[in-house]
């Protein structure tokens, strides 16, 4: 094996790259100088891939022109998301601070409601404890006793 290699006897040497087209030096060029203004983005890119299709079929096809490699670029994914979730959480915060004074003036009137009720309810306990008072009894301890002349 080692002298077939020596000998250059075996598989056959390539050669450089005979006929090759670069895709950025030969194609795009052409497809620059043919192209018209199209109506609409879409009208214009179908112009330039139809062009650059008959520029390559010209030069020989698909076998003949290198393209250039193509690396797919990331899209989509979290950081998007985030000026998003941001409007969300100030629209929440929002939404809170009116939920929060609605529910204060809510309380307010609650407490109102449950001050006058207590005002009337300790007038109509003192109406009927008027006229009782605490005495000590004779045999220790206080009793309730009810005033002589009250009526």
């Amino acid at each position: 094996m080692k002298t077939k290699r020596k000998l250059g006897m075996g598989c056959p040497r390539r050669r450089g790259r005979k006929g090759r087209y670069s895709f950025n030096r030969d194609v795009v060029p052409k497809i620059a100088k043919s192209m018209k203004r199209g109506a609409s983005l879409r009208d214009t890119a179908l112009t330039a891939v139809r062009i650059a299709k008959s520029v390559i079929k010209k030069l020989g096809g698909r076998k003949t022109v290198d393209l250039p490699r193509v690396l797919p670029l990331k899209s989509g994914g979290f950081l998007p998301l985030i000026p998003l979730f941001a409007g969300l959480s100030a629209l929440g915060a929002l939404a809170g601070g009116a939920a929060g004074v609605a529910k204060t003036v809510v309380d307010a009137k609650n407490a109102q409601k449950k001050l006058e009720e207590d005002m009337r309810h300790n007038k109509a306990m003192e109406h009927i404890g008027s006229g009782l008072y605490l005495r000590k009894k004779p045999r220790g301890g206080f009793g309730l006793y009810l005033k002589k002349n009250f009526q």
